[in-house]
């Protein structure tokens, strides 16, 4: 047993950049989407495993076209929350330190790298879909979020790991515990995938499923032969028949075995969409989310820059939901009409100091609480609560 847990030790050591890679992964994962300082962090370590490497080739068109994407999110951030760090821009910006220490591994590592992405994945997937069967028991299940906390992110961080899949799926000829397990994944991340998905997108999800499945060759006969038969049918082809032969050799076959499963994963989710209350048929707009947001924090220390970051919506557009939310109020007048609202309510129902209240709420300054209460009342807080209680 000691020997093993040292090999083991011994392994992670040889392999130290691979290890601290595949944790960067699961560390970005579970830390959720747009945490600048959980990127900062994992950048700095990413960055102290490649220095200790010596050069490495990449390939120089890859990494423009990285580094411009990277730019063109940081733009549109900017232009979008007003800073940097909006959106998914603070978690995209390690992939270019990714993809340099991905070339500093071997043909081995490389492989294991990918193909343990690919299983993290589906651990995620298996995730949500417990924590989404858990919340339809009790009808607040809505689009999936996982791990990553945003429906829109793990949908894309699935599509990427599906195409990982399909790029890296070990041959039948591959024995051992991970490619069995992999080859088996594709219904898991599919049905994740489904899930993230609003109702309009979902449909156009199960119609590309259905051309997959209808549209490719069912017969397992060699791709010669079938030629051969569909070129005897091809007389009156205008032009030259043989001329398609190239084109007919890239079409994909599927097997029975392949197609059936195609038709059980679309089954499985159909039947999710059958039962009552498992996904939401619209979706929440920006308005839905603005409102209940601010029913459920006006109490903490709250800022058009940290609403905004939170929401995945523009300042801009914020400012334009709270005064179509409110009839005609700023973002911080909703807030503080949120707050004393709620302050009129303790007031009545509780016999907390004044103090107390306004820390309740949300603001901490006494004398600057009284002066907004009365501006919106009319009143101050202690002749509130001597007219409510008679």
């Amino acid at each position: 047993m000691i020997k093993r847990i040292a090999g083991g030790v011994n392994s992670v050591v040889e392999h130290y950049v691979l290890a601290v890679m595949l944790l960067a992964v699961a560390a970005l994962t579970v830390g959720g989407v747009g945490a600048p300082e959980a990127v900062g962090v994992t950048g700095l370590i990413l960055c102290a495993a490649g220095l200790s490497r010596g050069a490495a080739k990449v390939d120089l068109w890859v990494l423009i076209a990285l580094a411009a994407y990277l730019v063109i999110g940081d733009i549109s951030s900017y232009v979008t929350y007003g800073y940097l760090t909006g959106g998914y821009t603070a978690t995209q910006s390690v992939l270019l330190v990714l993809y340099l220490l991905m070339a500093c591994l071997d043909g081995e590592e490389l492989r294991l790298f990918r193909r343990l992405s690919v299983l993290w994945a589906g651990c995620v997937a298996a995730q949500g879909l417990a924590r989404f069967l858990g919340k339809a028991l009790d009808g607040s299940a809505g689009r999936l979020g996982g791990m990553l906390g945003n429906p829109n992110a793990l949908g894309i961080f699935l599509v990427m790991a599906w195409f990982g899949l399909k790029a890296w799926m070990p041959g039948e000829e591959e024995t051992g515990l991970l490619p069995a397990v992999l080859r088996r994944l594709e219904p898991l991340l599919l049905t994740a995938l489904a899930l993230t998905l609003s109702m309009g997108s979902f449909v156009a999800l199960a119609a590309g499923m259905a051309y997959l499945a209808v549209g490719c060759y069912l017969d397992d006969s060699p791709i010669e032969k079938q030629w051969e038969y569909t070129r005897s049918l091809l007389d009156w082809y205008p032009g030259e028949p043989d001329a398609l032969k190239e084109s007919f050799f890239q079409f994909r076959q599927c097997s029975q075995k392949e197609i059936q499963a195609y038709t059980e994963t679309l089954e499985a989710l159909s039947a999710y969409i059958q039962l009552r209350g498992m996904i939401l048929a619209t979706e929440q707009t920006d308005l839905q989310k603005l409102e209940l947001y601010l029913d459920e924090h006006y109490m903490e220390k709250l800022s058009l820059a940290s609403i905004s970051q939170h929401l995945h919506i523009g300042r801009t557009k914020l400012c334009a939901l709270a005064k179509e939310l409110s009839g005609g109020q700023t973002l911080s007048e909703l807030i503080a009409q949120r707050r004393i609202s709620a302050a009129k309510r303790l007031l009545v129902q509780s016999s907390l100091p004044i103090s107390a209240v306004a820390e309740q709420v949300g603001i901490s300054d006494y004398n600057y609480f009284s002066k907004v209460f009365r501006s919106m009342t009319g009143t101050t807080p202690s002749a509130f609560r001597k007219q409510t209680r008679g």
